[in-house]
């Protein structure tokens, strides 16, 4: 498999071919299917035992999402409003949605 390409937003992956050897296809990938929770609040576990909640705004295909209203719990007594963050994908644990969908 080589290096993913992304154009115009979608990402795909070079793998070789089973059908003809010695050719390559592209494979699109999916990214995550986070629309349903668009502008609903989301508690978030970050890795290095960290914890978030906030307004989902918005997301890209690395699962990097931008949150609004966001607050960090430092410990279960005490809390920080840092307002809107881009949180990256890759450091995510888990997920919750506070909200009716």
């Amino acid at each position: 498999m080589e290096p993913c390409k992304n154009y115009d937003g979608v990402t795909f992956t070079l793998m070789k071919s089973a059908v003809s050897p010695g050719q390559n296809t592209m494979v699109k990938t999916a990214g995550p299917d986070l629309k349903r929770y668009m502008d609903k609040r989301l508690s978030l576990k970050l890795n290095g035992n960290r914890k978030v909640s906030g307004v989902l705004r918005g997301f890209d295909q690395f699962m990097n999402v931008t949150l609004d209203e966001t607050i960090e719990e430092v410990s279960t007594t005490e809390s920080n409003r840092i307002g809107m963050v881009v949180i990256r994908g890759n450091s995510i644990v888990q997920f919750e949605c506070l909200e009716r969908i």
